[in-house]
């Protein structure tokens, strides 16, 4: 049975109130649902208004309860108002102007924006600020100011840090007094997010997305209705799973809760602002033709090393070309990982730098050098090669990982599949753990 996928969550910081508080009367759509926020008073909202909010649910997320909010839902997408003139809790500026630009929308954004950049630094997300103030906002010092550490969140190392830089990309930023009018460009910087997220740090399951292509492509072709219900999905380093509703994260292709087929249909229903249905064959297809590190790394190596004993005359098939040296450097870290969890088990620092003796068969030093040269990117000359000795003693000394996010991330997917397995079938034989030291805790400390 297909796995339930949820709308993405958009949070958003702007100084009026809506009636009713629904998606639909705030974004103008009902294929994103809002997050909510529910105070200890049993109050709910899904729009932050005004400063004593702010303070309430920053005093909540900190850990310290200073103030009354309780519980906000963790968003995808932020959106925020930059002009927080109606906001009358707020101390009053004191300008000459008293229709001078109150940018502290911009800062409030900020504040959360670097929160939930923090606690989820490896979850997509993306924030955008709007108004039909931003000329004004974009003379303004304050407003330069705040609207600078939004940026600096998207671009960590600015080439320039200029007054007039920000100045010139807040002039370029949606001009709207709501969000319905921005929600699409904020929808496109999530999807751009998850796209660099799945090549480098989250695993997506190549089953959903395939599922997704071929029901676009059907749709495209023949018209084929597009189920409702179809998503897509992906897990991060510690196994936590995600599934989304690809109508969605695809909202901006549909109008009247209907997927807008191809170029004509656009224009016909008025959808100017819109994408079509190949946008989502573009989104789905690179990641269902490009490489699934769990089913042409993982597995493979895997079955190898379960299919090893030290008696054993069968010589393993790693593969051709790339995939090959990918697979024996994976075999090599995870050889050397459950080393260390054995010698954290019994509480001896590990002196072994040939990790490969006993563990995989038909694995040479020389190939393991050769592939790391590769897969590493290091050394020189015709043929690459790196010193597994060298690439041990980095792991053992690192508190952080220094090497290809992806070989992390299939090293725990095995230590944590081997446990949990074995504590599964410990329970039911009623017997001890065959790999207690496979815990989480007794993992390497640049694993953690």
């Amino acid at each position: 049975m297909m796995e339930q996928g949820r709308k993405l969550k958009v949070l958003v910081i702007h100084d009026t109130h809506f009636y009713p508080e629904s998606a639909l009367s705030i974004l103008g759509t009902d294929e994103l649902s809002l997050s909510v926020l529910t105070f200890k008073n049993g109050r709910t909202t899904r729009v932050l208004k005004n400063w004593v909010e702010v303070i309430s649910v920053l005093g909540s997320l900190s850990g310290t309860d200073a103030g009354c909010a309780t519980s906000i839902e963790t968003p995808d997408i932020l959106l925020i108002d930059c002009h927080f003139k109606e906001d009358k809790d707020s101390p009053k500026l004191h300008r000459e102007d008293n229709n001078a630009l109150d940018p502290r929308g911009l800062l409030y954004g900020a504040v959360l924006a670097a929160h939930f950049l923090g606690v989820c630094p490896r979850r997509p997300f993306t924030f955008l600020p709007y108004s039909m103030s931003m000329s004004l906002a974009a003379k303004d010092p304050y407003a330069q100011t705040f609207y600078s550490l939004l940026c600096a969140m998207h671009d960590p190392s600015p080439n320039i840090i200029e007054a007039a830089h920000y100045s010139r990309l807040m002039a370029a930023t949606p001009s709207s007094e709501t969000p319905d009018r921005v929600w699409g460009s904020a929808l496109e910087q999530y999807r751009q997010s998850l796209l660099v997220s799945l090549e480098t740090i989250l695993e997506p399951e190549i089953d959903s997305f395939e599922r997704g292509l071929t029901a676009v492509d059907a749709f495209i072709s023949s018209g084929e209705p597009l189920p409702d219900d179809i998503s897509i999905s992906w897990s991060d380093s510690r196994g936590k799973r995600e599934c989304v509703l690809l109508r969605s994260l695809f909202a901006d292709c549909r109008m009247s809760r209907q997927w807008i087929r191809n170029e004509e249909q656009r224009i016909e229903t008025g959808a100017l602002g819109s994408v079509t249905g190949k946008a989502v064959l573009n989104f789905l297809r690179p990641i269902v033709n490009g490489k699934s590190y769990v089913r042409d790394i993982y597995y493979p190596v895997k079955d190898i090393m379960e299919g090893f004993t030290a008696d054993s005359t069968i010589k393993a098939d790693w593969g051709r070309g790339l995939e090959e040296k990918q697979r024996r450097v994976l075999a090599l870290t995870i050889a050397w990982a459950r080393d260390r969890c054995e010698s954290n088990w019994n509480h001896h620092n590990p002196s072994k730098l040939n990790i490969l003796e006993g563990q995989i068969g038909g694995l040479q030093a020389s190939q393991v050098n050769r592939a790391l040269g590769v897969v590493l990117g290091v050394g020189t000359g015709k043929e690459r090669r790196a010193q597994g000795r060298e690439f041990i003693r980095a792991l053992d000394s690192s508190s952080e990982w220094l090497f290809p996010d992806w070989l992390r991330r299939m090293t725990i997917r095995y230590l944590k599949e081997i446990y949990e397995k074995d504590m599964q079938d410990a329970k039911e034989a009623k017997r001890r753990l065959n790999f207690p030291h496979f815990a989480a805790e007794y993992w390497p400390k640049c694993l953690k």
